[in-house]
């Protein structure tokens, strides 16, 4: 951090280093109010979601699949001998 912060100070000088800090600090403030604002509306939307899905299980044994042996008459007539 002392190295940070010495390189700074040779960069942008003693007078400098106090307005680019405060602009620093209220970016970082911003940003982590945006971060809070998105993560509670991310919740709740998901919230809103979870509440209006119906009632049921969806494990993949509770879904009712076709007869994996079905198949079109023409592609049984390509396989069949005439």
């Amino acid at each position: 951090m002392l190295l940070i912060l010495g390189v700074a100070l040779i960069f942008f000088g003693p007078r400098k280093l106090p307005q680019i800090s405060r602009q620093i600090g209220k970016s970082l403030a911003e940003f982590r109010k945006a971060s809070e604002d998105f993560k509670s509306t991310w919740a709740r939307e998901v919230a809103l979601e979870v509440e209006s899905e119906p009632e049921h299980s969806i494990w993949p044994q509770d879904i009712q699949t076709p007869n994996p042996i079905w198949a079109p008459s023409s592609a049984v007539s390509l396989f069949t001998a005439h």
